[in-house]
């Protein structure tokens, strides 16, 4: 097998609402869609999803980061994804949204080629991932809304973005509570929204409404911080913009800094080095979360494959990719589906995408080969 040809597709896809949280907002999914193809008719699908704020990219920067990876990977055999992993790391530094649509791409490739679910190949076992509902910083009253049109679909779980405003965000956990009452359990995720005294504050003031865990309390660059906030207050504390890769996770357990870590691939670089995460969290005893960026349906089933065949995979926040208009998912057929409050991945070869829609994704921008 050999690398013959990789495409490069540009969409975007306008989001019913913003989706706001601590750092900024989002209208609109902007993604870069990878086709690799091999010597053998095989073709495997990634997605980059950029996202400035936190991964320091744009559509431009993963076409240029393409434009510099992709000629040396063709002739390459796509099953040796340790070896393309590194060339890509040693070509460019960061840019890990344009890696890994390259990596899921492959992922999806060999699985095909091997006629199994992409969940079986990384050696999991096929079952239902529980996803939460997530809400973005709103008005109060949008909340309420939307969490009452949404909570008969199945949902169990509730994660509610916070972090602008302190008292704003104890009035909107304390009304939900109130509205959901202890049937559903409720996650809350800062998105570095919090200084040390304000989180120290907050968490204690906020046991009384039993929340399952905080997210990212304290910005990303303070792990100091995280594992003396860990140590000082009840509710478990989980890392998410500290740990983009391996060598961030390793740091996190060593430090005790975290009780869960939540992956996402575009953060990791990939499913190879997701893969990593999970094995390091693991061995230190750390559950781990599988979650996203502002990705469509297809990034989000290559992250449900991964989190069907992680067993230290204990919680998913992957529920935007199933909340898009029926005309703005980009899987035409096939795909993870939702099912009251689980997501399920395709039982078919690799991610399981037979078919894209045609009308949000149209000729190459770029073809190398």
């Amino acid at each position: 097998m050999k690398i013959t040809k990789i495409e490069a597709y540009q969409t975007t896809i306008k989001l019913e609402r913003p989706f706001v949280i601590a750092v900024g907002a989002i209208n609109a999914i902007e993604s870069v869609i990878v086709k690799v193809i091999d010597d053998q008719g095989n073709f495997g699908l990634g997605e980059a999803a950029p996202h400035n704020l936190i991964l320091g990219e744009t559509s431009a920067t993963i076409l240029a980061a393409l434009d510099v990876m992709a000629p040396h990977l063709i002739s390459m055999d796509p099953r040796g994804l340790s070896q393309i992993s590194y060339i890509m790391d040693h070509l460019l530094l960061h840019h890990t949204a344009a890696k890994s649509a390259i990596d899921m791409a492959l992922h999806d490739l060999i699985a095909k080629a091997w006629s199994e679910p992409l969940w079986r190949i990384l050696g999991g076992a096929e079952r239902k991932i529980e996803t939460d509902l997530t809400i973005g910083l709103q008005p109060l009253d949008e909340t309420l809304n939307y969490i009452e049109n949404n909570l008969g679909k199945g949902f169990k779980v509730i994660k509610l973005k916070v972090g602008q405003d302190p008292e704003e965000d104890i009035e909107r956990i304390k009304v939900v509570r109130e509205l959901v009452g202890e049937r559903v359990r409720l996650r809350i995720d800062v998105n570095q929204g919090w200084t040390r005294p304000q989180a120290l504050k907050m968490l204690n003031e906020l046991t009384r409404y039993n929340l399952e865990l905080v997210e990212q309390p304290l910005p990303a660059f303070d792990i100091d911080g995280l594992a003396w906030l860990r140590g000082a207050v009840s509710t478990p504390v989980m890392a998410d913009e500290s740990v983009h890769g391996p060598e961030e996770a390793l740091r996190v357990v060593q430090e005790g800094a975290a009780d869960y870590i939540n992956i996402k691939i575009m953060k990791s670089g990939g499913l190879w080095k997701a893969r990593k995460i999970a094995m390091i969290a693991e061995a230190a005893g750390v559950g781990c979360m599988v979650g996203s960026m502002v990705e469509t349906d297809l990034a989000i089933t290559a992250a449900v494959h991964f989190a069907a065949a992680i067993r230290n995979v204990k919680f998913a926040d992957l529920d935007l990719g199933f909340s898009l208009r029926p005309r703005a998912k980009l899987i035409e057929n096939g795909g993870a589906r939702f099912e009251s409050g689980y997501v399920i991945p395709p039982n078919a070869p690799g991610l399981g995408v037979f078919e894209l829609n045609e009308e949000l994704i149209r000729g190459p921008v770029r073809i190398y080969k």
